[in-house]
């Protein structure tokens, strides 16, 4: 039964220390597996975002008004006038590559980057400047051009709903946008691009001696997405292979994102070492309870047996082992000194009456009836003994297989009946330590249950816990990139707000002089009708003067007449003199009235544009309010996020430690199942007990409900 015991608790220990080796090793598969999953997934989502950044650039220029304008009038000039002393800083701050506008299906009007080439035909190579035109959509993606593969956005300029040609934004898209990946996440990636059949280095953060397995990056290719365990130099990490598409969504390439995992095979080495440990322990503890046991019990219960076996042969020099213990197994040796006693001192008197006997066949036959007296007392003792020696017997053999239920039953005489009751009092006692066991047994088993269901319930909120964790983790993600985009439009959007303002204040000025250069006008018609009204006078006194000579030159007969022709053309071109310089003043009056009313129509302009700036005025100091509150938003929404991703870590740790208490629940209560077993070896009777274990399955159900709560 040692041995038995021995072996089944060191069968628990390995199965114990094997599972969970087994476990630890499943969950740091699927750990990497996570991992791995969701950085492809923010490598993506960062390809996407940069995608998406070159549209909203493209936008905000090509949404422009005077842009528009320029470029539907084919302005040149004035569009390079007003964007190419911009588009250094942009360059610098932003990494964009190159801008361009272009004209249907894909010429080249004007690159800011290169102002002095233009004209030239891309429709040959440029697919997204074709397709931007031809269909009026925004197009924006990785596009493989002459310069290389790059990050492109392409929206339509629209002009009075006419399509008037297309506006291209490129960024940077080689070394330093990996290694910045790199920085931020820690993970190593890189960059392949198909050239025909074969596979060509675009960028790598690897070294030039560490090369990902071709195969991994075939099934990448094919978007089988894969994560394995592979030796890179001289490291040990997980890579995962994706395909790399284009805008249009067709595979261009693959990129694989490697991950070093010494740090993973350290703690599963660790986990290993500890679960070996356990295993040395479990087995230590088992042995040493195996030895107590074989020497607390059942040794000194095999000495027993023997020596009862010696005794019903009928050796009475055997010492009966274990006398004078203060426990169960004391009592019974008690008990069988005593029976030893018996047996002595019914061997004396057996050897009394044979001698008795002897003397009795001396004394001739007045003895003989007493001699027969004394072989039926002989007889009935050694009936009385031969029933103690068979009843402890079979006692002590169903003791031997485990029967703790047996109780003598039968009357023994006087001097053997407190070998009967020492012995049913220590079957009794061990009955009832077995039962105590038992009982426990059960409890553990009960309790490790459900312990194992708490731990599993417990272990699947957790983990529900984590996705939504990482769900908000992923949806803050996008919050912020949008907020920050809406700041950054809004920044932008302040600018132009501001350029707007200066220009009315610089058309209010230029009102303002108009309104001064007609008062001039109108001065200098009130002076041209002063000068008119002179020679009316003139013409007035001319004429009166030609009358007065036409007069004289009647009273003087035909001497006169000469002179009176003179005064007649005399009158006449006074006459005409007078007309004329009515017809001016009249003229000048018309004049002076629409002066009057442009001086007006001007005032009221320069009225409406300083109402106008005033209003832009207004209108920048909101938006200026609404960028800076946005700034303010994507600040704060950054902040949760880092938050977030904090809470998104500790979750995952509480997972992690679920599945290990899940683990070790199960194991518990496959060892109580086999305690059991071992238990149930012994027929006790009825049995029942508390359930101590219990508590740790409340605790672990209210833990539970608090994570659920969390939630």
């Amino acid at each position: 039964m040692c041995v038995a015991l021995v072996a089944a608790v060191a069968v628990v220990a390995a199965a114990g220390a094997l599972s969970s080796s087994l476990l630890g090793s499943r969950f740091l598969n699927e750990t990497i597996s996570r991992t791995m999953a969701a950085a492809q997934q923010d490598f993506s989502e960062n390809l996407a975002k940069e995608a998406l950044r070159a549209r909203s650039m493209a936008a905000m220029v090509a949404g422009n008004t005077q842009v528009q304008k320029l470029l539907a009038a084919r302005d040149r000039e004035a569009l390079a006038a007003l964007l190419v002393p911009e588009f250094e800083a942009i360059k610098r701050e932003e990494g964009v590559t190159q801008m361009q506008f272009h004209l249907a299906p894909a010429t080249s009007f004007l690159r800011l980057h290169r102002p002095e080439k233009f004209g030239d035909d891309l429709s040959s190579f440029r697919r997204t400047v074709v397709e931007a035109n031809s269909s009026g959509k925004a197009i924006f993606g990785l596009e493989n051009g002459v310069e290389g593969l790059g990050v492109r956005g392409v929206l339509p300029v629209l002009s009075g709903g006419q399509k008037v040609g297309t506006f291209e934004v490129g960024l940077s898209f080689g070394q330093p946008f990996f290694a910045a990946y790199k920085k931020t996440t820690g993970y190593d990636v890189v960059f392949f691009i198909r050239k025909g059949d074969r596979l060509e280095r675009f960028a790598s953060t690897l070294p030039d001696d560490e090369a990902v397995p071709a195969d991994l990056l075939e099934r990448g290719l094919q978007g089988q997405s894969e994560v394995r365990t592979v030796s890179v130099g001289a490291r040990s990490v997980a890579v995962v292979g994706a395909p790399v598409t284009d805008y249009r969504g067709d595979t261009i390439g693959t990129y694989a994102i490697v991950a070093d995992i010494s740090v993973f095979n350290s703690i599963l080495d660790q986990a290993r070492l500890a679960t070996v440990a356990i295993f040395l322990v479990g087995l230590v503890v088992a042995l040493l309870f195996a030895f107590a046991l074989n020497r607390r019990i059942l040794a000194p219960m095999r000495g027993m047996t023997q020596a009862m076996g010696a005794l019903a042969q009928g050796q009475h020099d055997v010492t009966v082992p274990s006398v004078g213990r203060q426990d169960e197994i004391g009592n019974m040796a008690a008990a069988m000194q005593t029976f030893k006693e018996a047996m002595i001192a019914r061997d004396a008197t057996e050897a009394e009456a044979r001698r008795l006997s002897a003397h009795a066949d001396a004394q001739g036959a007045a003895a003989e009836l007493e001699r027969r007296r004394s072989e039926s007392e002989r007889a009935a003792v050694a009936e009385r003994l031969d029933l103690v020696v068979r009843e402890l017997g079979t006692g002590l053999a169903l003791l031997a297989e485990g029967d703790l239920g047996h109780r003598i039953e039968q009357n023994f005489s006087a001097e053997y009946e407190k070998v009967k009751d020492d012995f049913n009092a220590t079957v009794a006692k061990l009955q009832q330590t077995m039962r105590e066991i038992a009982s426990n047994t059960d409890s553990m088993k009960s309790g490790s249950v459900e312990i194992s269901q708490a731990a599993d319930d417990l272990a699947r909120r957790t983990e529900q816990q984590a996705s939504s964790v990482e769900e908000t983790a992923a949806a803050l993600d996008e919050l912020t990139a949008t907020v920050r985009q809406t700041a950054e439009s809004a920044r932008l959007a302040s600018e132009a707000t501001e350029l707007v303002k200066q220009e009315a204040d610089h058309s209010t000025g230029i009102v303002r002089d108009a309104i001064e250069a007609m008062g001039g006008i109108e001065k200098s018609a009130e002076e041209i009708s002063q000068i008119v009204g002179v020679i009316d006078e003139i013409a007035f006194q001319t004429n009166l003067l030609a009358l007065n000579a036409s007069v004289e030159a009647a009273r003087a007969g035909d001497a006169g007449k000469g002179f009176a022709v003179v005064a007649s053309e005399v009158r006449a071109l006074a006459q005409r003199s007078a007309g004329a310089a009515k017809e001016i003043k009249t003229l000048i009056t018309a004049s002076s009235l629409e002066v009057d009313k442009g001086v007006a129509l001007v005032g009221q302009t320069g009225d409406a544009l300083q109402r106008m700036a005033g209003g832009i005025s207004q209108a920048t100091r909101l938006v200026a309010g609404i960028a800076a509150a946005a700034q303010e938003q994507a600040s704060g929404l950054h902040e949760v996020n880092a938050s977030v991703a904090e809470m998104d870590q500790a979750t995952q740790q509480n997972a992690a430690m679920a599945e290990e208490s899940t683990a070790a629940a199960h194991s518990l209560s496959e060892e109580a199942d086999r305690l059991a077993a071992l238990v149930g070896r012994f027929r006790l009777g009825e049995t029942g007990g508390t359930a101590p274990l219990r508590a740790v399955a409340h605790s672990m159900r209210a833990a539970q409900a608090r994570t659920g709560r969390a939630a």
